[in-house]
């Protein structure tokens, strides 16, 4: 069996609705960022610190992070 992308296997859109309000305008004095050089990523809250959440692909290493009981964005991920 040929190996599968990601998009082939679940479409090209997130498989999970949530509230992108959080991450249009963030408060400044909460963001929480992070780039690791092993693994070439950045991280990204909005929260103030780390939370435990669902990523949410949204396509080419890039996630949403979600919190599981209000649906809303609490940051990012992207892997380069």
């Amino acid at each position: 069996m040929a190996a599968q992308t990601v998009s082939e296997v679940f479409g090209d859109t997130p498989a999970m609705e949530f509230d992108w309000k959080t991450l249009e305008s963030p408060d400044s004095s909460k963001i929480w960022a992070n780039y690791d050089e092993e693994t070439d990523s950045f991280i990204l809250y909005v929260t103030g610190k780390p939370m435990r959440g669902i990523h949410v692909w949204l396509g080419d290493d890039t996630y949403a992070i979600v919190d599981s009981a209000s649906k809303k964005a609490i940051g990012l991920y992207v892997g380069c």
